[in-house]
């Protein structure tokens, strides 16, 4: 039995009804009726046909944590549909615990999965990061389909790597942050506007009334919005450690905001928009320009403490070795780091693009703002490397010097 998308998205939504009292072995179509109540109709009903063998499904099993949840249903011939959720509440709190496969609701759900995929045909799905937690429980087996919805990538995981993710659709809505994030490895579709976007929604999981469905079923799909390219730079900003708080905190006093106590930017993205000026950005870009030179100096130091250590106690063959080792070491470090700041940075500037005013031209200045950024940044690394090699023969020198240390002589003088 196949599902087309619309029924994908009845499942998918099934997590929005109030599941408490619903019993094994219940229909979707008793659930939702008892769900509607007054003996109305459901709304998620009306968008099926009547006959859909999906109202026929029965509840096999659920799994109920805190903030997710797990739903399987079968028909008579054991084929499976597992249904995924997690509660938009709770989004804020777990989203960057749940990209880097730290949640323990993810173990969970693949244990759910393992525990209910019957004999035969195993389908999957989601919205938003009950996606994810389909996504991840797939990673673990060989033979799952289905369609997920909005879903952020957790391809990046390498305990997930079963080719069960292979065979899922994810179905993106439309200029969503939620699915740019993460590393995706399963088939990926757009889907096209549905009207009613906003700055606001780009920060919530979507829901089935993001999704058009046309002919058969099928969702009505196109190309990436054109918000799509600026909301995937927005990555790093969900990623643990690095240099983030160090970045925020800059456009947070560049915009007056550094009191607030919004210190991460899901907090923080609206009232930085509202109030941070052109003026505030460039402060804010030279500041961390200024930031990055305090790192460079950091590494030079450490880097000559180091060699000189060295230069102490090895000859001048062993020396050029390690000379060329803790170089290229220190410059790798000194390069990663501009990289990290230059896509943080980049990434709180598409923010204030996004959610920004409209009549705004940010994102006309964006190049010209980067550049301005990367243009000192660049010349502090280039200073940095000019500065190892011209060590190179004083470290040389000290070795040689070390190596050749006269014996003190005694002379013993009789009268």
């Amino acid at each position: 039995m196949k599902l087309t998308d619309k029924e994908y998205l009845v499942l998918a939504s099934l997590a929005d009804t109030d599941q408490g009292v619903v019993q094994t072995g219940s229909t979707i179509r008793g659930m939702l009726q008892d769900c509607s109540g007054a003996g109305e109709p459901h709304s998620l009903t009306q968008e099926i046909p009547a006959d859909s063998l999906l109202l026929e499904l029965k509840l096999a099993a659920r799994w109920i944590a805190p903030d997710a949840a797990g739903y399987a249903f079968t028909n008579e011939n054991d084929d499976r549909w597992i249904i995924f959720a997690y509660k938009p509440d709770a989004l804020q709190e777990h989203l960057k615990t749940l990209l880097s496969g730290e949640n323990p609701l993810m173990k969970q759900a693949a244990q759910f999965l393992r525990a209910n995929h019957g004999s035969r045909d195993c389908f999957v799905t989601g919205f938003g990061l009950g996606g994810a937690l389909a996504l991840y429980a797939a990673g673990f087996a060989e033979d799952i389909q289905g369609v997920v919805f909005d879903a952020p990538g957790i391809g990046q995981l390498p305990e997930a790597q079963g080719s069960g993710q292979s065979r899922i659709t994810n179905i993106l809505a439309y200029n969503s942050l939620i699915s740019t994030l993460g590393s995706h490895s399963e088939k990926l579709q757009f889907a096209g506007p549905a009207g009613g976007d906003t700055a606001v929604e780009l920060l919530s999981q979507a829901d089935r009334h993001r999704y058009v469905t046309g002919a058969g079923g099928s969702i009505v799909t196109g190309e990436p919005g054109e918000a799509f390219g600026l909301l995937s730079k927005l990555s790093i900003l969900f990623e643990e450690g690095g240099r983030i708080d160090e970045v925020a905190a800059v456009f947070l006093r560049a915009a007056g905001l550094e009191d607030s106590g919004a210190s991460e930017l899901i907090h923080a993205v609206l009232p930085l928009s509202e109030r941070i000026e052109p003026s505030g950005i460039r402060d804010a870009l030279a500041e961390i320009t200024a930031q990055y030179d305090r790192h460079a100096g950091t590494v030079w130091r450490k880097w000559k403490t180091e060699m000189t250590g060295q230069a102490r106690k090895l000859g001048q063959e062993e020396l050029s070795a390690v000379f060329a080792e803790k170089s290229e070491a220190a410059m790798l470090s000194a390069s990663a780091l501009l990289e990290e700041l230059y896509r943080i940075t980049e990434a709180f500037l598409c923010v204030l693009i996004l959610y920004g005013p409209e009549e705004s031209r940010l994102a006309d200045q964006l190049d010209e703002l980067l550049d301005s950024l990367t243009g000192p940044m660049t010349d502090r690394l280039e200073q940095l490397s000019r500065q190892m090699a011209s060590e190179l023969d004083g470290l040389m020198e000290l070795s040689l010097s070390t190596a050749f240390v006269w014996p003190e002589m005694h002379f013993d003088i009789k009268d």
